[in-house]
């Protein structure tokens, strides 16, 4: 499940420098603004393969605060090698940049690519940075000491490849116990449409409720800003549609809100009612969309990730990880690494800024 990374910017942003630097393994980057060139970033995207989390309009789904979209152009002999889209803010520290996903290693001199792209972000006088890790991190890349911290995930791409007898089989025996009894029922899937904000909040109520939470006028305006802005920067687009599973009576149940590209669907975000919590209508609900998304030739349904953490059975999303794991599906590891420049390294650099703004004037 994707999580919300609110990032916050001072009212003015100067201009990033486009300078480039050429290290010994012959890769070169350079910034490039995608909030002034969208379209021309997202063809460069698509033209290297490099995946929907590093797409214009996912990266304004998750550009909170005064966030501005900048993508980093990544060079060997002549080509673009990589691109990768991130959101570029400044604070009292100093500047930030963060990206949602992080190109796997290919060949050997993409294998000094997270190496580089450190050393040239902080030559760019980067102070905080975070290389995120939906379907894939920075987990097959060397990492050394340094003044960084590392965040596992753990996630669940459920292969498509096999047949539907082979996915039965693979399932746990609580998802095939509850999925024999669903398939039993009238139920059927649909897109939802119109007022996609208005069912997820309602939806995201009615969850609140069943885990004894009560949720106050301000939070589910917040709740249906948001999924406004979903619906904006990724239904309209055709990135994201939301699925909702009916019965007879033409109830909905659940629902899930899925990412789609040309080869794979992740699963972003999901709620239940009452009625179909009671009878695990969300077994049924993935168990149809892994069908329909088989049909179509994907490869993956991605059920998103959670915590590494959650392993232990004390923990809050420990129910989620077993949710996902009873289709029979091995988690894979996922590594976000988290970068702040050393508080003693940035208080010399405001000094000498200081310092040196007092011998101008």
């Amino acid at each position: 499940m994707m999580t919300r990374q609110v990032l916050v910017a001072s009212d003015v942003l100067p201009e990033v420098s486009q300078e480039t630097a050429a290290p010994a393994y012959g890769l070169s980057f350079e910034w490039f603004d995608i909030d002034r060139r969208p379209s021309e970033w997202d063809a460069q995207v698509r033209a290297v393969d490099q995946g929907l989390f590093h797409l214009s309009h996912m990266l304004s789904a998750h550009a909170f605060g005064r966030a501005r979209r900048r993508g980093i152009v990544v060079r060997c002999g002549g080509g673009v090698a990589a691109v990768l889209g991130g959101l570029w803010y400044r604070d009292a520290h100093g500047e930030h940049f963060q990206t949602l996903s992080f190109p796997a290693p290919t060949g050997e001199r993409l294998a000094r690519l997270l190496p580089e792209l450190l050393d040239w972000l902080r030559q760019q006088g980067v102070v905080g940075i975070r290389i995120g890790s939906f379907e894939s991190g920075v987990e097959n890349y060397p990492l050394g000491d340094g003044a960084w911290s590392i965040e596992e995930r753990l996630e669940f791409p459920w292969r498509l490849d096999q047949d539907e007898s082979e996915r039965m089989r693979a399932l746990r025996s609580n998802h095939k116990r509850k999925l024999k009894s669903l398939l039993k029922r009238e139920l059927r899937v649909r897109e939802i449409q119109r007022f996609q904000a208005e069912h997820m909040t309602w939806l995201r109520l009615r969850w609140a409720h069943r885990r004894g939470r009560r949720l106050g006028l301000r939070e589910l305006f917040g709740l249906y800003r948001y999924y406004s802005m979903l619906q904006t920067n990724l239904t309209r687009p055709g990135l994201a549609k939301l699925y909702g599973l009916y019965d007879q009576e033409n109830c909905l149940l659940t629902m899930a809100y899925m990412l789609e590209s040309g080869s794979a669907a992740f699963y972003m975000i999901g709620a239940s009612s009452m009625a179909g919590y009671r009878i695990g209508a969300s077994v049924r609900l993935f168990w149809d969309l892994a069908g329909m998304y088989a049909e179509r030739g994907l490869g993956v349904l991605n059920l998103g990730g959670v915590p590494k953490a959650a392993l232990d059975e004390s923990h809050d999303e420990h129910g989620t990880f077993r949710f996902k794991a009873d289709f029979g599906i091995e988690p894979v590891r996922r590594a976000t690494l988290v970068y702040h420049k050393p508080r003693e390294q940035i208080q010399e650099a405001g000094r000498a800024s200081t310092a040196a703004l007092a011998l101008r004037v």
